[in-house]
């Protein structure tokens, strides 16, 4: 196989052919860590042969480049070239890395480390929410509630903020009548000029501050009051006292009582019968109370002490009450 070929102490003639093949190559490819990615394409490849070679990163890493002897020939994934020679090409993979960005939006602010760089799969560390004071904290902006908060098994870029909402109290009212003691649960109350449905006590949401309000109900002076929220639940107690001068229904009847001031009878006339009487002191207590069933009745008053007293009179066209008073 001598070549070049030298034929020496010729004798005979002498006629040959000189034979040729095409060279082949060996394409080697490796990973510079297999738990990284894989790579295709290797093997053996004749001489002008197009070579396709392709790094596969895994999840969660990526691919950086295809270098030989060191250097590197290729950033392409996918490296194309012309089968010249053997070589030996490692693709160059490395893990992801992933940023954590927290801020505060208004009202509030964070403590821990508020940007934080984490390779694929690890943890962060903890950041904090902290509201300033009569705000809390209501949550991320990518619905996570936890507070602290340490973002874990990280496989992506995390962006978020902290946000905080002012605090609101619940205000509730108690309505009784100042008499008795009675619930009184259909009362219409108005608060800073906003009036609301008869019957609702209990108001949410409510912010820190002033509020006037005002308590109405047929049949019993109005109630006006000024109360402060500052950071707890509030209960507004309220007694209504009975107006002597209301009319339940609108249609008159007329009624005459006498005497008044009284020392220890008095007499009732009206135009219509009268079903029920009650005498109530000035606390609300029903000290007297008798059927009716006459358009004039009499009560005995002899065993009431002196002071001003609340005639209510019940009729079929509604309720009339009246101030006497009783002196001995």
């Amino acid at each position: 196989m001598d070549n070049p070929r030298t034929d020496t102490n010729v004798q005979d003639d002498v006629s040959v052919t000189a034979h040729f093949a095409i060279n082949t190559y060996m394409i080697t490819v490796t990973a510079n860590n297999g738990d990284y990615g894989t790579v295709t394409g290797g093997g053996t490849y004749e001489h002008g042969i197009s070579v396709t070679v392709t790094a596969i990163p895994n999840t969660g890493y990526h691919f950086i480049a295809w270098e030989e002897s060191g250097a590197v020939v290729s950033t392409d994934a996918e490296y194309i070239f012309t089968a010249e020679a053997d070589r030996n090409l490692v693709a160059v993979f490395a893990i992801n890395t992933y940023t954590l960005e927290y801020t505060a939006g208004g009202n509030g602010s964070l403590t821990g480390e508020t940007f934080q760089e984490v390779a694929h799969g690890g943890d962060g560390t903890p950041v904090e929410a902290i509201a300033d004071p009569g705000y809390s904290f209501t949550g991320w902006s990518d619905a996570v509630m936890d507070n602290p908060r340490t973002d874990t098994n990280v496989q992506d870029d995390v962006s978020v903020t902290a946000h905080f909402a002012i605090d609101t109290y619940t205000l509730s009212f108690v309505v009784v009548d100042a008499f008795d003691g009675a619930a009184i649960y259909d009362a219409v109350i108005t608060i800073n000029g906003d009036e609301h449905m008869a019957g609702v006590y209990v108001f949410t949401d409510m912010l820190p501050g002033m509020y006037d309000f005002k308590v109405n109900r047929d049949g019993y002076f109005e109630y006006e009051g000024m109360l402060e929220i500052i950071d707890d639940y509030i209960e507004v107690f309220v007694e209504m006292i009975i107006d002597d001068t209301f009319i339940k229904t609108p249609e008159f009847f007329s009624i005459n009582i006498y005497p008044n001031p009284a020392s220890s009878v008095v007499y009732i006339d009206s135009d219509i019968v009268v079903k029920e009487f009650r005498l109530l002191d000035i606390y609300g207590r029903v000290v007297l109370e008798e059927k009716g069933g006459e358009e004039q009745q009499s009560l005995d008053v002899s065993t009431l002490g002196d002071g001003v007293y609340i005639l209510q009179l019940v009729t079929a066209n509604g309720l009339k009450a009246v101030r006497i008073q009783i002196l001995k």
